[in-house]
């Protein structure tokens, strides 16, 4: 049973997540930062991701899933608490408040790797593998679920106590899902795989699977870079049409909502399918519904495209946590997860970090743009380079 263990914290930490995440470049905007530094700040969690995603994997690998989410939960705890801190840093100095604020984004990305993989790795472990798509696929559901009901309730309290009362909200979530860690996950390997953990095994993992990350990685980097954008240009294009935290909030929580929709489709596509056969659509509706938001200028219309993307992106429910989990090795799992987690981050960070310099040297429509061109290179490397993860893993295995 992974309701308690996996899919209860996984719709905490969602749920708190989707609370900060639509007002991340907000905050920055109202610290005075411009249009490209609050873009580039709010990518910032992406970039703490891609640092810590290999030493994630060695330290779940090394100390256990269960210590490693409870050490993430705390980090993530503090980080919270300290990001109010730095908002109110603007009546000292509002360069100290950036420079503060940046860093706790960072860091909150560097403890949500470590979460993300050793909950992966647990979850890898005790689902059987003709079931994988739909266990995974339901992580990716309650994620969702958790990323509509948290901006929902983050919009009602910004009005009461301010943009600050999110990072509150997303610590209360936090905690709740440390108490079912702590009650309910055990770890699922034995003490003499957990010591193995090491540079050496990372290397020999990078190179046993080089041909891995570079042919599906490549088309789950872009995946990713569809997929993430969206929490920064989101925020910014409803800033720029004249919209208020509150409505974008809003438009983020029913999208996610649409978002949790599909997800067991998904998870049944991918098994009795493959799953190219989930990620292709997911792809193509992401990429199309970038360009479709450029053409919007009022809240129905930015609605609609937004429902449409996240119904898109619930087609594609945990697809880049299950390719991972197909393709990893039995021993140096943690390693390997490590690894393709920063595969999948790198496509997620790098694509917010182009947006920021982009809108500044174009504009922000050219930015969003971009994204969807990105997205459509990916539906053909799909297609046409990346071979089916299951196929690809019992053909490395009889070698």
């Amino acid at each position: 049973m992974l309701f308690w263990p996996v899919y209860g914290p996984t719709f905490l930490i969602s749920a708190g997540q989707g609370a900060i995440l639509p007002i991340i470049p907000l905050v920055a905007r109202d610290l005075e930062a411009s249009l490209a530094l609050a873009g580039l700040i709010a990518a910032f969690r992406g970039f703490g991701n891609n640092i810590f995603d290999i030493p994630a994997g060695m330290i779940a690998g090394r100390f256990g899933e269960k210590l490693s989410m409870i050490f993430a939960g705390v980090i993530l705890i503090i980080s919270a608490l300290f990001a109010v801190v730095a908002m109110h840093l603007v009546e000292l100095s509002v360069v100290w408040a950036l420079v503060c604020f940046s860093c706790t984004i960072f860091t909150l990305g560097a403890a949500s790797s470590l979460w993300q993989v050793a909950r992966l790795i647990f979850v890898t472990q005790v689902c059987p593998e003709n079931q994988r798509g739909r266990g995974i696929s339901l992580v990716g559901g309650f994620t969702r679920a958790g990323r509509f009901v948290g901006p929902l309730l983050a919009a009602i309290c910004y009005g009461f106590y301010g943009l600050e009362s999110a990072f509150f909200i997303f610590a209360i979530f936090i905690f709740l899902s440390l108490i079912l860690v702590v009650r309910y996950v055990q770890n699922t390997g034995t003490a003499d795989e957990r010591e193995s953990s090491s540079i050496g095994e990372i290397v020999t993992v990078l190179k046993s699977y080089r041909t891995v990350f570079g042919r599906v990685g490549v088309a789950v980097i872009l995946l990713a870079v569809a997929r993430h954008s969206r929490d920064i240009f989101w925020p910014l294009w409803g800033s720029e049409i004249g919209l208020n935290a509150q409505e974008i909030s809003v438009i983020m929580g029913l999208a996610y909502a649409v978002d949790t929709v599909p997800f067991y489709f998904a998870g049944v596509v991918m098994d009795k399918f493959g799953r190219k056969a989930a990620a292709v659509p997911c792809l193509f509706i992401l990429s199309i519904t970038a360009f479709g938001l450029i053409f919007t200028d009022t809240f129905l219309e930015m609605l609609i495209i937004c429902l449409i993307s996240g119904f898109g992106n619930g087609l594609g429910s945990g697809i880049v946590m299950t390719i991972g989990a197909d393709l990893s090795p039995i021993r140096g799992r943690g390693e390997f997860l490590g690894a393709w987690r920063l595969i999948g981050d790198t496509g997620q960070s790098g694509g917010q970090l182009m947006l920021g310099p982009i809108a500044a040297l174009t504009s922000l429509g050219a930015a969003i743009g971009g994204v969807g061109i990105l997205g459509l290179c990916g539906v053909i490397v799909f297609i046409f380079i990346a071979p089916e993860p299951q196929a690809f893993h019992k053909l490395k295995s009889r070698k």
